[in-house]
């Protein structure tokens, strides 16, 4: 096994059993190993006097702003051609669609347990699975979009079979979504809902058709941020 698999390997391990007084000592490995294969972040940290002799704790680790993804390639060079690597886009609303921020993962299976091991903390700590309703386009219909893949794999592992995609690129189907919503409170049936902010507001301004009409159980309604900056949440109604 390279130690680049070994690396990829701790850190799966770490994500599925974290502990504490592991995690400097894996951060330093995975800054060495982020300095020797990724050249526009090596030239960062060399601009800085860090270097893999001078970082000697996670406190020293040179950090990246989220900008640095609309002007570099910041993976290894060969991060795109290896098997399964996917590459997600900005939305460009801040610099247009030219400037779009690029993000390669070369390795998803660390992207995806990194989401599903928060998921499952935050929202899925009963392992229960339920009725899934997408209010923001899934990964099918959105490849390039991170928050489209995670709520597939949201889907994937925690929903029953019973779902609704009902967001296009273009627009939220708030009418499919609602009768969605009202077979499953017919039903008592609990129904995880994700989507960013605007499109669940849309949704729950129309309770006044009949939806939730409540009260709700103590407990049943959570709440999961995707991206708090963003707007980006994924809630959890628990129909009755």
């Amino acid at each position: 096994m390279s130690l680049d698999q070994q690396i990829y390997q701790r850190i799966l391990a770490f994500i599925h059993k974290p502990v504490d007084e592991s995690f400097e000592s894996l951060a330093l490995q995975v800054f060495r190993h982020q300095f020797e294969s990724v050249g526009p972040y090596r030239r960062y940290c060399e601009e800085r006097g860090a270097n893999p002799e001078t970082v000697r704790c996670i406190d020293d680790i040179p950090a990246v702003s989220n900008v640095a993804f609309k002007f570099a390639d910041l993976s290894s060079d060969d991060a795109r051609q290896l098997p399964g690597a996917l590459v997600f886009l900005t939305s460009g609303t801040t610099q247009g669609r030219e400037q779009r921020g690029r993000h390669i993962v070369p390795r998803p299976q660390i992207y995806r347990a990194s989401a599903i091991a928060h998921l499952r903390t935050m929202l899925f700590p009963d392992e229960r699975r339920m009725a899934m309703l997408a209010m923001h386009p899934t990964a099918e219909a959105m490849p390039e979009s991170s928050l489209a893949q995670m709520i597939s794999w949201c889907v994937e592992e925690f929903g029953t079979g019973t779902q609704l995609a009902a967001a296009s690129r273009d627009r939220v189907d708030s009418g499919a979504a609602i009768r969605f919503l009202a077979e499953a409170e017919a039903s008592g049936e609990p129904v995880c809902i994700l989507g960013t902010t605007a499109a669940n507001r849309t949704t729950f301004a129309s309770s006044s058709l009949g939806l939730f009409t409540g009260p709700f159980v103590c407990g049943s309604l959570r709440m999961c941020g995707f991206a708090a900056f963003a707007g980006n949440f994924a809630f959890l109604f628990w129909a009755h």
